[in-house]
């Protein structure tokens, strides 16, 4: 019986080069009360780790709509902290027209607090109501 033969498979190698703007984001520098068009969130998938810049989803998705584009992505970020960046945009940049957040499952996690009574352990967590119960917070997302 003749075994297969594997081989390795191609794959595209980038020059991947990271630059920031002057708030620390990789995107081009913000000017106050020019928002851009499209304003994305999330942690290192919207950052663009080991991608070149042109090659992340947010600049794939702005191209496809043809508008401008805000990357907010920050490695590891949390739901609460992508929540923050945004109403920190808010008011130093401006309001976007449009708002593209990826949130994986266990950045959700960071954002939850123990039942009582259990014992620390993620499976038993819930996601806390408080925050989204704030009269503040849904005054400012409407």
């Amino acid at each position: 019986c003749a075994l297969p033969i594997y081989t390795t498979p191609k794959f595209d190698v980038f020059d991947i080069v990271y630059k920031h703007n002057n708030y620390g984001y990789r995107d081009e520098d913000f000017i106050k009360n020019k928002p851009a068009d499209l304003l994305t969130l999330g942690c290192s998938h919207t950052y663009g780790v080991g991608l070149p810049i042109e090659k992340t989803w947010p600049s794939l998705l702005s191209q496809d709509l043809n508008v401008t584009m805000h990357n907010l992505g920050v490695s590891g970020d949390s739901a609460i902290g992508q929540v923050h960046r945004a109403f920190w945009y808010f008011e130093n940049v401006g309001v976007p027209k449009k708002i593209a957040a990826l949130f994986p499952l266990q950045r959700m996690l960071l954002m939850a607090v123990p039942e009582k009574n259990l014992p620390f352990n993620p499976s038993f967590y819930s996601i806390n109501k408080t925050f989204f119960e704030n009269k503040n917070f849904k005054n400012d997302i409407k």
